[in-house]
């Protein structure tokens, strides 16, 4: 599998890009994991240095309803 993604970014804007999503149900088998490796970053035309903060965040929603948590990775330069 691969994937493309593709924004503009202006001085001091935050971007979020959706790499994966998952919907668990009846028919998943557990423990369920998603991987996301070694995704080449590529920043061109900028002027000063970039900056990204990696994160995941989960939802869970039923009819009583919903919880959403999200962790966050180290910050990095490029």
């Amino acid at each position: 599998m691969s994937q493309e993604l593709a924004g503009t970014l202006s001085p001091g804007q935050v971007t979020t890009v959706q790499t994966a999503t998952s919907t668990l149900d009846n028919n998943t088998t557990f423990p369920y994991t998603i991987s996301f490796n070694n995704a080449p970053l590529n920043i061109a035309q900028c002027a000063s240095p970039v900056s990204a903060v990696p994160f995941v965040s989960a939802t869970i929603s039923t009819t009583a309803g919903t919880v959403q948590t999200t962790g966050y990775g180290q910050q990095f330069t490029f």
